[in-house]
């Protein structure tokens, strides 16, 4: 119950840097907050997947888990490379992609997967091995 709770603050932490301006817009006067994932539907699902996955008991929980902080951390990737696309126009490009991101986005990526890391590594059930009282081993 404490690692899911542990894991559940390291994702609500990373959900308020989204709170936070992750782009430059136009000429600096309407700057991106991260909460454009959340008008992303991919990104939405993936961000429920992960809290279900995590507080479900079920065999499928850590799967939901997984494919949720993927996704979240694959569409975050997205919308940095794609957002101005839609706010200017134009064509992929990915120096333009990281010269309109701020340092805080970068952050919120590194704690994405720095979180990810610190929830495959509290997860890891120790095996147990069952020791038999005639073994001499």
């Amino acid at each position: 119950m404490r690692r899911k709770v542990t894991i559940s603050l390291l994702l609500v932490f990373d959900m308020l840097l989204m709170f936070y301006p992750w782009f430059k817009g136009i000429h600096g006067i309407h700057d991106i907050d991260g909460t454009i994932m959340f008008h992303n539907p991919i990104a939405l699902c993936c961000m429920i997947l992960v809290f279900f996955g995590l507080w479900m008991n079920h065999e499928y929980g850590e799967v939901f888990t997984c494919l949720g902080w993927i996704g979240m951390i694959v569409m975050q990737i997205y919308e940095a490379l794609t957002w101005h696309i839609r706010m200017f126009g134009g064509t992929f490009d990915v120096g333009f992609s990281l010269e309109l991101c701020y340092p805080i986005f970068f952050v919120a990526l590194l704690w994405l997967c720095f979180s990810f890391g610190i929830y495959k590594y509290v997860s890891k059930k120790p095996h147990k091995r069952g020791y038999s009282s005639n073994s001499i081993w």
